[in-house]
């Protein structure tokens, strides 16, 4: 299974962790923003967003992700736009239900989907760069589409 000569397989492997890099980052800049370089003591909490967020990007990942990129790959139209737009619809119907089990917060602003989405839109990205799919179909469907 490749495109381009990478792995969809590898691509299922990084691309979760681009979620809790991505918030260890904002925690990051937004500490060093408001409280200078002190933020940077002491941030043992950060450790803490990757055993609340891996587990539900690697399942996303698992039962939504890989078979929505497999299904694309069978019809031949496997390229960054849908890859990129599913991941974005994947996080903000995921995302909510995950915040909901873990702390039964139901509350849902228009922001929160905003950055539900462009986590997603990250992910997308990532996983697109590590398969190598590009915007344009290879041609490398298992059977091509009908037209």
């Amino acid at each position: 299974m490749t495109q381009h000569h990478r792995s969809i397989w590898l691509a299922t492997l990084v691309t979760p962790w681009a979620v809790p890099m991505g918030l260890n980052l904002l925690a990051l800049l937004f500490g060093l923003f408001t409280k200078g370089i002190g933020a940077l003591k002491g941030r043992d909490d950060l450790y803490l967003v990757f055993g609340y967020t891996l587990p539900a990007t690697y399942t996303a990942m698992l039962v939504i992700g890989l078979p929505y990129v497999l299904c694309l790959r069978a019809r031949g139209v496997l390229t960054f736009l849908p890859v990129c737009i599913g991941a974005m619809i994947a996080a903000i119907v995921v995302s909510p239900a995950y915040v909901w089990i873990l702390f039964g917060s139901t509350s849902l602003h228009a922001e929160d989907i905003l950055i539900y989405a462009l986590f997603g839109l990250l992910s997308g990205i990532v996983f697109c760069l590590v398969a190598g799919i590009t915007f344009r179909p290879s041609g490398r469907a298992k059977e091509p589409r009908a037209a």
